[in-house]
């Protein structure tokens, strides 16, 4: 068990250690916890759509910590990066990165994220949640 939260969290710090998109970030297991504002928190987490131990998407939630549910939108990995060949014959067409989980290893499968591909959901992220910054909800 312990592997596999590493690599969610190593994941995870990738993406938001650098507090510009969620402030103040702690990461425990498989979530990232923040704030977005003085008001409003936010975690952020891999989810599965489809078939248990793929998990192929980042869940974002805003959470009022006075009123509960802001509000949670779900990043497709497939709809926000390029399919591209995998290292794997046995994908012979491209494919969306994902993390495949089996019993205590975690890894990408077929297709590894660059750096470019970070960079994207990073921005997503960050294009998500500036909505609700202090700015424009003040």
């Amino acid at each position: 068990m312990l592997i596999r939260k590493n690599f969610f969290e190593q994941e995870l710090r990738r993406l938001f250690e650098a507090g510009d998109i969620i402030r103040q970030p702690r990461f425990t297991g498989r979530v990232c916890v923040g704030k977005i504002s003085s008001d409003l928190c936010v975690r952020a987490e891999f989810v599965c759509s489809k078939y248990a131990g793929n998990y192929d998407a980042l869940q974002i939630t805003v959470i009022n910590p006075n009123g509960g549910l802001v509000d949670k939108i779900v990043f497709f990995f497939a709809d926000l990066l390029e399919e591209k060949l995998p290292y794997d014959f046995k994908f012979p067409n491209g494919k969306a990165p994902y993390i495949w989980v089996d019993e205590l290893m975690a890894e990408w499968y077929a297709v590894k994220p660059t750096e470019a591909d970070y960079e994207v959901i990073r921005k997503a992220a960050g294009d998500y949640l500036s909505v609700f910054g202090e700015e424009e909800c003040g």
